[in-house]
């Protein structure tokens, strides 16, 4: 299976699953992602994950239940 096969249903399944996740975002596009992952129930973790490529910057997240003082 391709990342085009993933069902909506597969994907919202391992999005309600997972705890932590890094993503590669366009740098115009950080403040926009870091709502949307917010909504979703995740919070910016500033780690050693969080670093800047080329046109992207790539974002360490974690469920807002994991993170002490949230």
């Amino acid at each position: 299976m391709t990342i085009h096969e993933i069902r909506a249903e597969e994907a919202l399944e391992i999005l309600q699953q997972c705890i932590s996740m890094e993503l590669r975002v366009k740098s115009s596009e950080v403040g926009r992602t870091v709502g949307r992952m917010q909504e979703y129930g995740f919070q910016l973790k500033n780690s050693w994950a969080s670093m800047e490529l080329k046109d992207h910057t790539i974002i360490e997240f974690w469920k807002k239940e994991l993170l002490k003082g949230t």
